[in-house]
């Protein structure tokens, strides 16, 4: 970390992303390197003046606790709109898996109906039909336990991040004081 000194006010102003999937993009936010700006310091409470006593009276240890202090203020508010991102992908995924369990689902009750109502015939198609539609059906209730399991997972996953930005809005609310 460089030293705060009057010529050592940078910011890599530059947002670096990560792509997670195609339509998720981590925000990692600007890095503090040097002297917090003005409005990073109000965003972190502090009081300007006092800030700026601070930076001129030479204190290292102080200085360290205001930068870090903002530092703290600025990752928590990046990660929860990280966190808040994943969650929208999450809850999307979600209701994706739920929709595609819904088509299934009717899917296997309209197979099971035709079968239903071709059980008399003992003619050798409509037997090899009925075979057919009942692979079928295994085939749609085999994908609908995978949807469930990994819906599982997705909401476990959901509730952790909910967890995860409601934690991080309340240290920003916290710094923020």
């Amino acid at each position: 970390m460089a030293e705060p000194t009057e010529e050592s006010v940078s910011y890599d102003e530059s947002e670096s992303t990560v792509e997670t999937e195609p339509s998720t993009k981590i925000i990692t936010g600007p890095e503090i390197t040097g002297w917090p700006s003005r409005s990073d310091l109000l965003m972190a409470g502090f009081d300007l003046r006092q800030a700026e006593k601070i930076k001129a009276s030479g204190d290292k240890e102080a200085q360290r606790t205001v930068i870090n202090v903002c530092k703290i203020g600025t990752t928590a508010r990046y990660k929860a709109l990280d966190a808040t991102t994943e969650l929208e992908a999450t809850k999307s995924l979600i209701i994706k898996l739920e929709s595609e369990n819904r088509n299934l689902l009717r899917r296997v009750l309209k197979l099971k109906q035709e079968c239903d109502s071709v059980k008399g015939h003992q003619d050798e198609q409509w037997l090899i039909r009925i075979d057919e539609k009942k692979k079928i059906i295994d085939e749609c209730d085999a994908k609908i336990q995978q949807n469930n399991r990994e819906f599982s997972l997705e909401r476990r996953l959901f509730l952790v991040i909910l967890s995860l930005v409601i934690f991080l809005q309340w240290i920003d609310q916290h710094i923020s004081r």
